[in-house]
């Protein structure tokens, strides 16, 4: 069940919010990381944190893309 919440939260494509802090990647947790590299194998993300959600923005197909 948390795993299934937290690639729901990575993967939820949604806009950014204004409130949203930049993290290091470093700051990110290694779970929500992997889910994302899962989902997107080839995609960089720079990351974001949203209340509690973590967003990865990146590109794919050369179109801009960001998901919680």
């Amino acid at each position: 069940m948390k795993k299934r919440l937290t690639v729901a939260v990575v993967l939820g494509v949604i806009a950014m919010s204004a409130r949203g802090q930049k993290l290091n990647e470093s700051q990110v947790p290694a779970v929500v990381k992997i889910a994302f590299e899962k989902k997107y194998p080839s995609a960089k993300a720079s990351w974001d944190k949203e209340d509690a959600n973590y967003e990865a923005n990146f590109k794919q197909d050369g179109t801009a893309m960001s998901g919680h």
